[in-house]
């Protein structure tokens, strides 16, 4: 009796499991965490191109029909005549059906989902897909990282990790903004676990849209301005833009003096060969001359380019913005200076222009469309006029936040200076700190974890 269940068990199991590999496993509904020691093991829902009810219309088809088609390609051949039977061409169609069948049933089959796997010092992220496997999309090291940002979209975001001297690095793109939040808390929750001498990671949200402005109190953690703070006010100091000038003059100095060497070398090298009576090979100083004159040409080139006023792309960028006492001072990048008292300004405002420009290329006059989103810093003053203090152009639709919430915290600086800070919403970014880490070790039993 005990020897029939077993073997009914093990039919049982068998079946199961090649039911499960026709159909593809369903995976888990909701993240899985499995923590470890040494490392934490975040498994993600499956994920398909499109839902498997929209496409089992045309699995359904491709199982009905496809049979039908083959039996009715064999038995269109087997009409004819034995010698009359085309059999490669009966063989050729029938292996397009069925690969087209295949085809059909592999995209309904397929499917993939992230893992991520935490160590106290590094974070690893595998991508898992139907047919091909476990493969690893990137690599990140925890120790410069400093956030943990979400970046809200509606109700989906991206969820990625930022440091103060790097581009952000995406771990996840296109979820839930609500279950990306959950996985930066757990992600920072799991690290203080494996390393809790380590600084925590704290979270930010970020939800970016056009008009919307928020005050932020808190220097963003790719600034390079540097703020200094006095007894008469505040300085906001920007890093000064390299000019290419000075290297095209290092490059015409240096070539002009290989020019002087190659001249004078061969010229010496010409007069010692005729004073030896080596008249015949003295030619061969022709080629050092050549290089010299070749030398000075170039040297003149770089020394040209070196003479030419430079315009740099971001001439509109201030050098300096200060304020001191009542006066309001915008220093630019070539030194020039823009200046308003105190009681002279109504309101630093932030605007924002979608651009829009059109250009032609090529013999066809094909016509391609940039639009671009404009920030500026503008001050209004009591009498109508209004002057930029600051702007930056990005892409648009602006998928990095970092630009405007670098205009937003200048703003944020120089109204509290000024004493004249508009109506703006402050927004509440999550900082995950010691207290929040005690505070959320109850919400990780919403999700599955095993150890």
């Amino acid at each position: 009796m005990d020897r029939t269940i077993l073997t009914t068990t093990r039919m049982a199991n068998l079946f199961s499991r090649a039911f499960e590999i026709l159909i593809g496993e369903a995976g888990p509904a909701d993240m899985v965490v499995t923590r470890h020691d040494e490392s934490t093991h975040f498994r993600m829902p499956n994920q398909c191109g499109q839902p498997r009810d929209v496409r089992i219309g045309w699995l359904v088809a491709a199982l009905v029909g496809g049979p039908v088609l083959i039996y009715v390609v064999i038995a269109g051949t087997l009409a004819y005549e034995p010698e009359d039977r085309d059999l490669d061409g009966m063989y050729l169609f029938i292996a397009a059906i069925v690969g087209v069948m295949a085809l059909i049933y592999c995209q309904w089959r397929k499917a993939w989902h992230h893992e991520i796997l935490l160590r106290c010092d590094e974070l690893q992220l595998m991508f898992v897909e139907t047919f091909t496997g476990r493969s690893t999309l990137n690599v990140i090291k925890l120790e410069p990282i400093r956030q943990f940002t979400v970046i809200q979209h509606g109700l989906t975001g991206n969820l990625q990790a930022e440091s103060a001297t790097d581009d952000p690095v995406p771990i996840l793109n296109g979820g839930e903004a609500e279950f990306l939040t959950h996985l930066a808390e757990l992600l920072a929750l799991e690290r203080a676990r494996l390393d809790p001498g380590a600084p925590v990671i704290p979270i930010a949200v970020e939800a970016p849209a056009i008009g919307v402005e928020r005050e932020r109190t808190v220097q963003p953690l790719h600034s390079r301005i540097a703020l200094t703070r006095n007894e008469r006010g505040i300085t906001l100091d920007w890093p000064e833009l390299p000019d290419p000038r000075q290297e095209q003059a290092r490059k015409a100095w240096r070539s002009f003096q290989l020019a002087i060497a190659l001249l004078v070398g061969a010229l010496l090298a010409f007069m010692v060969l005729h004073a030896l009576d080596f008249p015949d090979i003295a030619g061969i100083c022709a080629i050092p001359f050549i290089g010299g004159l070749a030398a000075l040409l170039a040297a003149a080139s770089h020394g040209i380019s070196a003479a030419k006023p430079f315009i740099s792309p971001e001439a509109n960028m201030p050098r300096q913005i200060a304020f001191a006492g009542n006066l309001l001072v915008r220093t630019g990048q070539d030194q020039s200076k823009q200046l308003w008292y105190k009681h002279e300004i109504a309101a630093l405002a932030i605007e924002e222009e979608v651009e829009t420009q059109e250009s032609s290329s090529g013999e066809n006059g094909q016509t391609t469309i940039t639009q671009l989103q404009w920030l500026r810093l503008v001050v209004r003053l009591h009498n109508g006029e209004k002057f930029r203090l600051y702007a930056i152009c990005a892409g648009y639709p602006v998928t990095d936040y970092r630009y405007k919430a670098e205009v937003e915290w200048i703003a944020t600086q120089l109204r509290q200076a000024l004493g004249a800070k508009e109506n703006t919403e402050t927004p509440t970014i999550p900082r995950l700190d010691s207290q929040a880490i005690q505070d959320m070790s109850d919400r990780t039993k919403e999700t599955r974890i095993s150890s």
